[in-house]
């Protein structure tokens, strides 16, 4: 029971990883062509990715 759910977790941290990973590099791409990237640029979607858990 508990290794399933934390096969489980496991899974949706990957998934969530991922996402958060695509829109980062989608931001990445307009914020390049507009300004440095700081490191608000970076953590607030690995921010919100550990908040969605």
């Amino acid at each position: 029971m508990y290794s399933q759910s934390y096969t489980h977790f496991n899974t949706v941290f990957l998934i969530t990883l991922l996402a958060s990973f695509l829109t980062c590099r989608d931001c990445f791409t307009s914020v390049i062509s507009e300004r440095k990237i700081g490191p608000e640029a970076i953590l607030s979607p690995l921010q919100r990715a550990f908040l969605l858990l």
